[in-house]
């Protein structure tokens, strides 16, 4: 432990993405935010004693289960906030496939072909447009 303070190793580990909490049979853990528990001391390889002095109490230290609870809603909050700056709507699946489906025609009748060009071929098209062919790979 190189911190200097209970508070700058809170927020050393949370830096990283873990959150200091109350072991159940251990006197400190670390909760990543998958949820999964790493017992603090065998994590440093440093004695229990050496972390009650530095972080005081692990009584002080919420329960895992509380952490992880508190954890999930904090995800949860960043995911409603990710989402909710996206400046476009979402299309539905079926609005998606209908606008396909009525494109679809119109690039094939653009291209001179009288087969239906797909979504797939026409997307490798725009990927590739402007790159230099690819060079043959093997004997000349």
């Amino acid at each position: 432990m190189v911190s200097d303070s209970r508070e700058a190793f809170e927020n050393a580990l949370e830096q990283y993405g873990y959150t200091i909490a109350k072991g159940d049979r251990r006197g400190f853990v670390a909760i990543d935010w998958r949820g999964k528990v790493f017992f603090l001391s065998k994590w440093l390889n440093v004695k229990t004693k050496v972390l009650k002095e530095r972080l005081g109490d692990s009584e002080q230290f919420p329960g895992i289960a509380e952490t992880t609870a508190r954890i999930d809603k904090q995800l949860v909050e960043r995911l409603k906030n990710f989402t909710a700056d996206k400046p476009y709507s979402h299309e539905t699946v079926a609005e998606t496939k209908n606008k396909n489906e009525n494109a679809a025609p119109n690039r094939a009748a653009k291209s001179g072909n009288n087969t239906k060009t797909t979504l797939a071929t026409e997307r490798r098209r725009q990927a590739t447009a402007g790159r230099p062919d690819p060079v043959p790979m093997g004997r000349a």
